[in-house]
């Protein structure tokens, strides 16, 4: 075989072996692509902006100081589960306190989020700074023991009217661990 038939198999290879995981999203209408059906609703409004540019699709959006929306997911006990999502803010005044927007992740006692709340981490600041250019952020949970669903909640802090602003989301996938997307960035061959 020559030289440039086993790099084309080399290559061939890599690219089956470099293609991103598709990953186990059990979020009901995660891209927000025409509205947010699925998705019980809050103070959300959907707008036509897209965090990745897409002119086909749409995130969510508020002013409110509250929970914007929540998707529930039946889930296991003890398992591992990955959460990422896309988000930025942007604040009406920004010589103002730049408020984040939030994901609780809240483990309940019985499907459908029915039962009580066992425990609800909140997710850490999802827009460091009021981070005014869409930003991905995402992190593993373990779900606790007696756990059977999760309620994804997304939402803003806005301080009140006196610094208010817009938190979006899109792109949510919550599933079970190490099934979220991976991307090759580059490599070399010589």
């Amino acid at each position: 075989m020559k030289r440039s038939g086993i790099r084309a198999l080399i290559l061939g290879l890599l690219a089956l072996g470099a293609a991103p995981a598709m990953a186990q999203n059990l979020i009901a209408n995660p891209t927000f692509d025409t509205d947010y059906s699925g998705w019980p609703v809050g103070a959300a409004q959907w707008v036509a902006e897209d965090c990745c540019g897409n002119p086909a699709s749409g995130s969510i959006t508020s002013h409110q100081d509250e929970t914007l929306i929540s998707n529930c997911i039946d889930v296991t006990g003890g398992s591992s589960y990955d959460l990422t999502l896309w988000t930025k803010y942007v604040p009406v005044n920004p010589s103002l306190p730049s408020p984040n927007g939030f994901a609780y992740v809240v483990w309940m006692s019985a499907a459908a989020c029915g039962g009580v709340a066992i425990d609800f981490p909140n997710y850490p600041d999802l827009a460091p700074g009021g981070g005014a250019a869409w930003h991905k952020v995402g992190a593993t949970f373990v779900a606790p023991a007696g756990a059977q669903s999760v309620s994804i909640e997304l939402g803003g802090y806005h301080c009140g009217l006196s610094c208010g602003g817009d938190t979006y989301f899109d792109n949510v996938a919550f599933g079970p661990a190490g099934t979220v997307p991976v991307e090759l960035q580059s490599f070399d061959i010589d």
